[in-house]
């Protein structure tokens, strides 16, 4: 393409047809516009209706200078229009993604909020299903665990268009790609209800994953669409493992919680059965001090009885007496001895501590030990279990006991009422406790006694810890041992 000059359109016959000759516009010229490859794109013209004015060769430069600057911002102006454009669309892919990114975030927080909501499996699996359901767009999810046997998938479904999940079973025998579930690694697409599942759900394309941990295989996650899809893209891809990853810790966290639980309940039950132990050997301990008043209260029949001729209705009136002291003394052995429910009620810490030391009176009486009370004016209630406290006090007295046998001794008991807790103190003389022991004194099986178990004090730190309280030891050899317990005011429990 060249310039095109025509000084008058009128007189050429090419040009006299035109609709702008017939106008008046008579004079023309054209330069050709081109981009920066040089392709043309338009033509920059001038008309008018000088032709008495001839153009020359240098208005021909000038025109067609001023098109090449025309045409380079043309092109500029085109390249910004498409670069806008571009912009706009990879703005658009963008907010697009975040939104979805956003969608995926809050199902990952909802579902972390839920876990801790329930301890049953088939809610939490439930829970995840519905948040699932609705995630880039597939519309129906299944939710698979791997029996402890290892030898069924068993959980919940979601289909399409339906508002409650169900259970599943697949077994090895009903599926026979079943092993294929639990062999893949990553995340694998399907077009074609190839998938046990697939067939279950009437999906036409699905994406599955397989959820480990440790490398062992716990779980199968399912997600489809009843309608056709294109090939997952790079971003799609992105979203739906973050989500199987989410899916994935979410179920490893509740199976280690279901762990923790079973775990738990079964120390619970091995505690209270060490605690049961230590009371039976405690009753035995008690057992042989009460003969001795077993022993005194069957005298005092026989003296009563024998002297009964005389005075038989007084003599009658002495024997029921005995036979009330003995009634008492075997209540309060079977009574420590039975075991109860953890109960949390009020307990008065200075009734509990009067019965515990009408119990133990016999032995503290055999051993030589006076007992010294130092209780204070006035001492809120403790939120707690009173069986529970008894025990904890026998433990402490019984181990004073002991350690004064051999000479006798005092055992100092003080409470206070601290500026937030009960304080109860056990202080005795006896033989004292070497350094290095006191901090094994908890420890289960550690007995400083050559006769002992180990228990007492170690069930006695665990009633003292549900209790929310704390236990110190204060101890050197020959000095005597003080035990120092505090627990909350029931205002601040």
């Amino acid at each position: 393409m060249r310039p095109l000059l025509i000084q008058d359109a009128s007189g050429d016959p090419q040009y006299q047809a035109l609709p702008t000759t017939k106008l008046g516009l008579t004079r023309y010229l054209g330069v050709p516009l081109r981009d920066s490859q040089g392709r043309g794109i338009g033509t920059l013209c001038f008309m008018d209706s000088r032709s008495d004015l001839p153009l020359d060769q240098e208005d021909v430069q000038f025109v067609t200078l001023l098109a090449g600057r025309v045409g380079v911002e043309l092109e500029r102006e085109r390249l910004f229009a498409q670069r806008f454009e571009e912009q706009q669309g990879v703005l658009k892919r963008q907010n697009a993604e975040l939104a979805t990114t956003h969608e995926v975030l809050n199902a990952m927080n909802t579902a972390f909020t839920l876990i801790g909501q329930s301890k049953d499996t088939s809610q939490v699996i439930d829970a995840q299903l519905n948040l699932l359901r609705g995630l880039l767009g597939y519309d129906s999810a299944a939710l698979l665990l791997l029996d402890e046997a290892g030898e069924a998938l068993v959980g919940r479904c979601l289909p399409a268009r339906t508002k409650i999940p169900r259970t599943v079973n697949l077994h090895p025998s009903s599926h026979p790609d079943y092993a294929n579930l639990l062999k893949g690694s990553g995340i694998e697409f399907g077009h074609r209800p190839t998938s046990p599942l697939a067939q279950m759900m009437k999906c036409k394309f699905w994406a599955m994953a397989n959820l480990s941990q440790d490398g062992k295989p716990t779980a199968v996650l399912f997600l489809g669409r009843q309608s056709p899809a294109e090939a997952a893209d790079q971003h799609h891809l992105v979203h739906l493992e973050a989500v199987v990853d989410q899916v994935a810790l979410l179920v490893n966290l509740h199976l280690l919680q279901e762990r923790l639980l079973r775990t738990h309940d079964e120390l619970r039950q091995t505690q209270q059965q060490v605690v049961q132990s230590e009371k039976l050997s405690a009753v035995g301990t008690l057992a042989a001090s009460i003969a001795h008043d077993i022993k005194n209260i069957v005298s005092s029949l026989s003296m009563e009885l024998s002297a009964g001729t005389y005075d038989p209705q007084a003599a009658l009136h002495a024997v029921k007496a005995q036979m009330d002291r003995f009634a008492v003394l075997s209540h309060r052995l079977l009574s420590y001895a039975r075991p109860r429910l953890v109960a949390r009620e009020p307990v008065d810490i200075h009734d509990t501590l009067e019965r515990v030391l009408a119990l133990t009176d016999a032995q503290l009486r055999i051993s030589s030990v006076r007992v010294d009370k130092h209780f204070a004016a006035s001492l809120p209630a403790l939120t707690g279990d009173p069986h529970q406290l008894e025990h904890l006090f026998v433990n402490i007295i019984l181990n004073a006991v002991h350690a004064m046998q051999a000479r006798g001794g005092t055992l100092t008991i003080r409470t206070r009422n601290a500026r937030q807790a009960i304080v109860i103190q056990f202080e005795d003389t006896g033989e004292g406790i070497a350094g290095d022991q006191i901090p094994e004194l908890f420890e289960p099986f550690t007995s400083t006694k050559g006769n002992g178990f180990g228990l007492g004090l170690f069930s006695s730190l665990r009633i003292v810890q549900e209790h929310h309280g704390s236990i110190r030891v204060k101890s050197k050899p020959g000095c005597g041992t003080t035990f120092l317990i505090s627990f909350e005011r029931l205002g601040d429990q």
